[in-house]
C-alpha cells in the first residue's frame, strides 16, 4: 500500500486524533474511498479524520501513534509518501529525507456473549449490522435474547444453565474477558480467536448472581 498526500494535511489530521485520543498506543490508518482514515484500532467510527488523497491500493495499518507522531515532525512541508511492505514495515519518506518504523497487521477485534456447551464453545462476535439479541437501550446483549436465536435447536436449557461470559474492548482499544470462574483458562486461545483478538486480553472472573449456572447451583 502506498499513499501519497500533503504533510501539512496529514499533521492536522493526526493532531487532531491525537487530542481526542491521546490515550491510545496506536493509531489505525486505513485507505477506501479515495481517502485515507485515520481512527482508532477498535474501529470507533465516531471519532475518525479523513482526508482525500492519492493511494494504490485499499488498506489498512497499525503503527505506534507516539513514533509517527515523532517522525511526522521531523518532515519538511512537502508532499509525503507513505509505504506499507506485505510484512508491514511502514516507510515515509518527504523531500528526500526517509523514516522507517514498524507496523502491524489490523484485525477488527470484536465484542461478544459466548457459552461453554458441554467442553464446547460457542461464541457470538457482535456485529454492527445485527440485531439480533440486542438489547433495546444501548448496544448491548440482552443474553436471554441472544440464547433463544442462537442455541442449538435441540437444546431446552435457559440461557443461564451453561457457563457463559462476554468480550469488551476498553476505550483503550484493550480487550477484556468476564466470565464464569468453571470457564478455565485454556479456553482463552479458542475464545481470541473467536473475537479476532491479537494480544491477550484482561481476564475477569465474574462470580456474580449475573453469571451463575448449573455447576453454581449443584
Amino acid at each position: 500500500m502506498k499513499i501519497r498526500c500533503s504533510k501539512r494535511v496529514f499533521e492536522r489530521a493526526l493532531t487532531a486524533f491525537k487530542e481526542i485520543h491521546s490515550s491510545y498506543e496506536d493509531i489505525l490508518i486505513t485507505t477506501n474511498d479515495g481517502k485515507v482514515i485515520l481512527g482508532p484500532t477498535d474501529g470507533a467510527q465516531s471519532y475518525q479524520f479523513s482526508f482525500m488523497c492519492e493511494y494504490d491500493e485499499q488498506g489498512s495499518v497499525e503503527i505506534d501513534l507516539t513514533i509517527l507522531s515523532q517522525i511526522v515532525e521531523q518532515l519538511p512541508d512537502d508532499d509525503m509518501t507513505i509505504e506499507v511492505t506485505p510484512d508491514y514495515r511502514v516507510r515515509l519518506l518527504c523531500d528526500g529525507k526517509k523514516y522507517c518504523c514498524l507496523g502491524k497487521c489490523h484485525i477488527t477485534k470484536k465484542r461478544g456473549v459466548f457459552w461453554l456447551i458441554d467442553s464446547e464453545l460457542l461464541a457470538i462476535p457482535y456485529d454492527d449490522n445485527s440485531n439480533i439479541g440486542i438489547a433495546k437501550s444501548g448496544n448491548n446483549y440482552n443474553h436471554r435474547l441472544l440464547w433463544d436465536a442462537v442455541k442449538p435447536k435441540t437444546c431446552n436449557k435457559t440461557f443461564d444453565y451453561y457457563p457463559r461470559g462476554r468480550v469488551e474492548i476498553s476505550n483503550k482499544g484493550r480487550p477484556v474477558i468476564y466470565m464464569n470462574p468453571y470457564i478455565g483458562e485454556e479456553y482463552v486461545p479458542k475464545i481470541m480467536e473467536c473475537f479476532g483478538l491479537t494480544e491477550l486480553p484482561k481476564i475477569h472472573y465474574d462470580g456474580s448472581e449475573h453469571y451463575k449456572c448449573y455447576l453454581d447451583k449443584t
